[in-house]
Parts: structure tokens; sequence; C-alpha cells
């Protein structure tokens, strides 16, 4: 399963046409894949204006550790929509036992739960979708490891946060800038996002007791291998859980994985959010704090300490996706509770991964920066928990 590269064909690009790629070779799989999609791509593409017969082109494959992703063009429809097939890998050998903020969701069951989660949010986007906002439409669920659906061309959050950091050129501040803008209307996304009618497995993170001994036992695993959170600590977060917490939080949908790659961002700041599976009902928080945590944490700030993005910078990206979830003040400080124990949840990932072993140099280089700023970054809402900093954390 090669990682083919895309090539333009420059004739095709012409002013008010989609890029044209050239032909790639495929793979036994890609080739499977694609004969079987083929017969199906009337009710894919439903009656388009066509100019010949529907047929599929691959230009792109991918792997990664868990999924495969094949892009086709569609041949024969004057548009030439691209399709994209998301195949579940088998799974490797399992890491090391660890406390996790969700439990793990089994292969053969992430495509169903994927397209079922696309579905729901498509079906609610085409009888009403606030501004600003758009949504990938699925298509079908193939061996129950595949799912199927439509491409939207937009880079992630993150891509467009990396391309805005290394421009040479003046940045927009506030109202008018993309990013920030961006954020705000994630923010929208989500709080629409809550009120849809998905189907949840059941809740989690609802009861501040569940919150509580998730604190203790992501601080004593951690604890235990790297020293850090201490004892006094735990007890000090604990305690703050406590009385900060309500006993029950309100419920929704969760996104699962809210974090900046699976924000794809538009012209004009439009956004669509992919690669959810809806799976659990959690307070939203969770989903908050999780794209809090990966803009705080992500490989460029990791690299350099936390200076990438200032901290004014960070704010204000944070403070406008609140905005847009209309995320009230005054809750602050259970939100901290969160961006806490999803900073615990990322740093045992990283450091099971390094126990497991199976990393070469390059990523176990990366992986102890991206521990560094994990302490960093927990010990710094520690202390705002325990109200020797009140701002919101980037």
């Amino acid at each position: 399963m090669g990682a083919p590269t895309l090539v333009p064909c420059p004739a095709a690009e012409r002013p008010g046409r989609r890029p044209m790629y050239a032909r790639l070779a495929m793979d036994d799989y890609a080739r499977g894949l694609a004969a079987r999609l083929e017969a199906r791509l009337v009710d894919y593409v439903g009656a388009p204006e066509r100019v010949g017969p529907l047929s599929l082109m691959p230009i792109g494959s991918r792997a990664r550790a868990t999924t495969r992703l094949d892009r086709f063009a569609v041949l024969g429809a004057a548009d030439r929509p691209v399709i994209v097939a998301k195949t579940y890998l088998v799974p490797g050998p399992p890491e090391p036992a660890r406390p996790r903020l969700l439990p793990m969701v089994a292969a053969e069951d992430r495509a169903t739960l994927e397209h079922r989660a696309l579905a729901a949010i498509a079906d609610a986007a085409t009888a009403e979708l606030p501004a600003g906002l758009a949504a990938v439409r699925p298509l079908d669920v193939i061996d129950g490891r595949t799912v199927v659906m439509t491409e939207l061309d937009w880079p992630s959050l993150d891509r467009v946060l990396l391309r805005q950091r290394l421009s040479t050129g003046p940045r927009s501040r506030g109202s008018g800038d993309p990013v920030t803008d961006a954020f705000r209307a994630a923010g929208v996304w989500l709080r629409w996002f809550r009120r849809l009618p998905i189907p949840t497995e059941g809740a989690r993170f609802l009861a501040r007791d569940e919150q509580i001994e998730a604190i203790s036992a992501f601080g004593a695993w951690l604890a235990d291998r790297t020293g850090s959170p201490s004892a006094a600590q735990v007890q000090r977060v604990r305690a703050a859980a406590a009385e900060q917490l309500p006993a029950e939080l309100e419920p929704g949908p969760g996104h699962g994985d809210f974090a900046m790659r699976n924000v794809l961002v538009g012209p004009a700041g439009r956004v669509a959010v992919i690669d959810t599976r809806a799976r659990w009902s959690v307070p939203i928080e969770l989903d908050l704090a999780t794209l809090l945590v990966a803009l705080a944490t992500n490989r460029l700030q990791a690299a350099t300490g936390g200076m990438a993005w200032s901290r004014a910078v960070s704010s204000r990206y944070g403070r406008a996706m609140l905005e847009g979830a209309a995320y009230p003040v005054d809750a602050l400080p259970r939100l901290r509770l969160f961006q806490l124990l999803v900073v615990w949840d990322a740093w045992a990932a990283q450091r099971a991964r390094t126990e497991a072993a199976r990393a070469g140099w390059r990523a176990r280089l990366i992986g102890s920066v991206r521990e560094r700023r994990f302490r960093a970054l927990g010990d710094e809402l520690v202390r705002a928990i325990g109200g020797t900093e009140g701002r919101l954390r980037g």
C-alpha cells in the first residue's frame, strides 16, 4: 500500500474548472475497491449532467497506522466530483494498558459508526445549517470496514494555522482574521452538532464523581512512569473538581476527537468537521478542551516550547471558539479541569507508545518533545485550577 503523489495536469487547470489529475497506477486493493465503487456510482452521484459513461479514475492513496484513504475522480460527470474511501485497517499489537478518557472503538465498528454520524450531520444540514458551516456527504459502508464519502477539498485548521504562522505578510487580528473566524465557526458547529438527534451508546463524564476518579487514575499512572504530577498536585485538582463541578453536566453527542486536523476550513472562514463517530454522550467541555489542547500542543508549538503562537494569539483563538459555542465565561474553571484531563490523556497515550518500543528514533525524538510540552501545560493548568492563575490557557 504505497502513497502515490498527486500529479496535476497543467493543461486541464483552466479558470472555473476543477483541477484534473493524471491517472495513477492502482495496487490490488485499490483495483478491487474501484470495481465495487463503480458498480454503485449511479447511486453515489445521482443523475449528474453527463459528458460520458460514469467511471472512476484513481488520484491518490495514503496509508496511515490505522486507516487507508483512496481518492477517485468520477469521470463522465460534468463537475468531476471526487469521492474518498476510508478503510479501517486491522490494528497492530495492542498498546500497554493505560487510563483512557474514552474507550477504544473496535476496528470492525468504526466505519459503521462514522457513516451513521456523518449521515445524521448531512441530513440535518439539508434541513437547516447555520451560516458559515458545511457538511461532508457520506455515500456508503463496504464490508463494515470502509466508509465512502464525498470529498470537500479544504485544508484542515492545523494546516491553515501553520500556513498563517509561516506567512511573511501582515497578519490580521480580531475581526476579519480568517483563522480567528474559523475557530469561531468551529464553536458554532459544535453547538449545532450537539442538538442533533444522534443515537449514542451511553454517557461519559457527565457525573462529577467520574471526573474525580479520572483525575486520580491519570495522575497515578503518569506519576508512576514520569514522576509527574505529584500527589499534592493530584489532591489539589481533586479538591477543585469537587468544588467547581456540578453533580451532573448537560449531555450531548460528543465528536470524540474534536482536534484541528478534523476541522476543514473553506472560503470566508466556513468550516466542516469530519472524522466523528459520535459514540458517546458527553459534556461539551470534553470537545472544547480537545481543540484547546490541540492548539497548545501541536508539533510546532511543542518544538518551540509554546512560543510558535504567543499566549495572546492562542487566547484569542480559544475565546473565538468559546464565543461561537456560546460557552459561559463563568464556567471556565470547569473547562480547565477538562483541559487537564485531555492533556493527561494525550501524555499517557504518548508514554504508552514509547513503552511499546515500536517507534523509530525520529518518532521517539518527537515524542520526547511532545511529552515536555504535555508536562509544562499540565503544570500550568494545575496552577490555574488551584487559583494562582486565572486566564484561559491556549
